[in-house]
């Protein structure tokens, strides 16, 4: 049985995906919307990425410290890569 959390979290990102793929697809088009593109582009990976970690097993680790990371950021911020004191280091 997998952990709920990480069901949750696995269908919060597989829906923002999909939402972020729409959008990219008609901004992409406006070529004034190039900057927000690029932005949904880099949330997109973030997203992409952390489904990835749900496949191998590493999703909820913080990719600076190592360290799990709380289940309620997780809930939050289901692509964060970081847990709390790691993403106030790597924001300064």
């Amino acid at each position: 049985m997998r952990d709920p959390l990480f069901e949750s979290a696995k269908q919060k990102l597989e829906l923002e995906r999909n939402e972020l793929v729409a959008v990219i697809a008609e901004l992409a088009e406006d070529l004034e919307s190039a900057s927000i593109t690029v932005s949904l582009r880099e949330n997109l990976m973030d997203v992409e990425g952390a489904l990835d970690k749900l496949e191998r097993g590493t999703y909820s680790l913080c990719e600076g410290c190592g360290r799990t990371i709380a289940p309620a950021r997780l809930d939050e911020l289901p692509a964060t890569r970081h847990c709390s004191a790691c993403a106030v280091d790597t924001a300064s």
